[in-house]
C-alpha cells in the first residue's frame, strides 16, 4: 500500500486540483452548520452527492467531532492538506 505525498510536494494533477477546489468550495457552504445533527439533515436532502461532496461533509462531520469546527486555522490547514497552499484565511 503506498503513502500519501507529504502537502508540499507539488500541485497534485489537474482533475484532483479540480476536485480539491469543488471540496473546498461545499466546506465553505457546510461552515454555518454547527452540529452533526445538522449536517446529518443536510447531507440527507443532497440528491445525489458526487464524490467532492460526500469529502466535504467528511472533513466537516471531523471538524465538528473534534472542535476545530471554529478554529480560524482550520481553515488554512485544510487547504494545505488538499494541495491548495497556505493561501489567505
Amino acid at each position: 500500500m503506498g503513502e500519501l505525498p507529504a502537502a508540499d510536494e507539488g500541485c497534485p494533477p489537474d482533475a484532483t486540483r479540480h476536485d480539491a477546489v469543488r471540496v473546498g468550495a461545499v466546506i465553505a457552504h457546510l461552515a454555518p452548520i454547527r452540529s452533526r445533527s445538522s449536517l446529518l439533515s443536510s447531507y440527507a436532502r443532497e440528491a445525489s452527492p458526487s464524490e467532492p461532496v460526500r469529502t466535504a461533509y467528511a472533513i466537516r462531520w471531523i471538524e465538528l467531532g473534534s472542535g476545530i469546527a471554529a478554529a480560524g486555522v482550520a481553515r488554512s490547514r485544510r487547504r494545505r492538506v488538499i494541495g491548495l497552499g497556505a493561501g489567505p484565511g
